[in-house]
C-alpha cells in the first residue's frame, strides 16, 4: 500500500497523476517512483530527472516517445513541474528489474528453468525489437529489463541508446545521439553501457593492432555480448565485482581473448566452476544444439559473435512452450 500524493503544476496540481514516495530505483540521471494514474487507479512510474535533461536524458524520452511494442514500456507523458524538475511518466513493471526478480523459482527444478527459459526468450526479443528499429541499446543487463505483474518482460533505459536513421520518421527520434551517416561510425571512445557488461571490442583502442570496430555494423554485437554477460549473471550464484574494483578495466576486457578468462577476473569462480556454469547454460536452452552455445554469445570477436535472430531461433527449437 502507498501513500500518494500530487504532482504540482505552475498552474496547480496535475489532474490525472500522482506520486508516492516508495522509490523503484536511483541512479546518477534520474530517480524513479511508485505512481499513480488516479484514472484508471492503475500503478505508474515516475521517473524523475535529477537535472534539466542532458542529452543523455532527451535520448531516453526520444525514444519512449517514438518506440511501441509488447516488450517495451509504454509511454504515458511528459510534463515539466516547477523549480525546473522534469517528469517522465510510463507504464509500472510491477515485478522489479529482471537484477532483483522475485517470484521465479518456485515448485520443481523444470519449472524453475521453464521460468528461466521463458524470461531469457523475452530478453532476446525486447532487444530485437530494438535492433529491427535501427536502435542499439548500449547497456543491456539485468536491471534495464523489467518484468509486468503478467509475467511479460519490458526492456528499459534508452539514455545511452546509438539510433542509426534509415528514414524521415526514424531521424526525428535520433537527435541527439546517433550514428553519423556519412561514414556510417559513431563514438566508440563514449565507452556506454556498464563496463563488466562490455564486450571487448569497446576497449579496441587499447589494443595492439588497434583495430577500430566503430561501424555501424558493430552496434549489433555489442548488444549481443552484453546479453551474454546477462544471461551468465542468471545462472551463476555469485554476484559480478564491481568495475571500480579493477584498475585500467579496459585493458583487462579488450586483453582477454578467452572469456572464461575475464569470467575468472570478474567473478569468484574456478575455470572448472565456469565450465560447469556454461555446461548448464547450454544444457538448459539450448540442448543438444551444436549451433549455439554460450560461449557462442560470449565470442570475443564481433565478427564470429552468434546473431540475435539465430539466438532467438535455437531458443524456440529447443523450448517448444515459447
Amino acid at each position: 500500500k502507498h501513500d500518494f500524493m500530487s504532482l504540482f503544476l505552475t498552474n496547480g496540481e496535475h489532474p490525472r497523476y500522482a506520486q508516492s514516495m516508495t522509490s523503484i530505483s536511483s541512479g546518477a540521471y534520474k530517480n524513479v517512483y511508485i505512481g499513480l494514474d488516479k484514472d484508471t487507479q492503475k500503478h505508474v512510474a515516475i521517473s524523475k530527472y535529477i537535472t534539466s535533461p542532458n542529452a543523455r536524458d532527451k535520448n531516453e524520452i526520444n525514444c519512449y516517445k517514438h518506440l511501441k511494442g509488447p516488450h517495451i514500456l509504454e509511454f504515458y507523458e511528459y510534463i515539466e513541474l516547477p523549480d525546473n524538475v522534469h517528469v517522465l511518466i510510463t507504464e509500472l513493471g510491477e515485478r522489479g528489474s529482471l537484477g532483483i526478480l522475485k517470484g521465479v523459482g518456485a515448485g520443481t527444478e523444470d519449472t524453475y528453468l521453464s521460468e528461466l527459459r521463458n524470461i531469457i526468450y523475452q530478453m532476446c526479443v525486447a532487444l530485437k525489437s530494438l535492433h529491427d528499429r535501427n536502435i542499439y541499446h548500449r547497456d543491456v543487463k539485468l536491471d534495464n529489463y523489467v518484468m509486468t505483474a503478467n509475467g511479460t518482460v519490458k526492456i528499459i533505459d534508452f539514455g545511452g541508446s546509438t539510433i542509426c536513421p534509415t528514414d524521415s520518421s526514424e531521424q526525428k527520434m535520433a537527435k541527439p545521439l546517433s550514428i553519423n551517416r556519412k561514414t556510417h561510425k559513431h563514438n566508440m571512445n563514449d565507452k556506454l553501457g556498464t563496463v563488466v557488461f562490455q564486450a571487448p571490442e569497446i576497449y579496441a583502442d587499447q589494443l595492439s593492432d588497434n583495430k577500430k570496430y566503430n561501424t555501424d555494423e558493430y552496434l549489433g554485437p555489442l548488444d549481443v555480448f552484453s546479453l551474454g554477460i546477462a544471461i551468465f549473471n542468471i545462472f551463476s550464484k555469485n554476484n559480478l565485482k564491481s568495475g571500480k574494483n579493477f584498475q585500467h578495466m579496459g585493458i583487462i576486457i579488450a586483453n582477454v581473448d578467452n572469456i572464461k578468462n575475464r569470467l575468472i577476473k570478474q567473478y569468484e569462480y574456478t575455470d572448472e566452476e565456469i565450465t560447469h556454469i556454461f555446461q548448464r547454460i547450454n544444457e538448459s536452452l539450448f540442448g543438444s544444439s551444436i549451433d549455439m552455445s554460450i560461449e557462442s554469445i560470449l565470442e570475443p570477436n564481433p565478427d564470429k559473435r552468434a546473431k540475435l535472430g539465430d539466438i532467438i531461433g535455437a531458443l524456440s527449437r529447443h523450448n517448444k512452450s515459447i
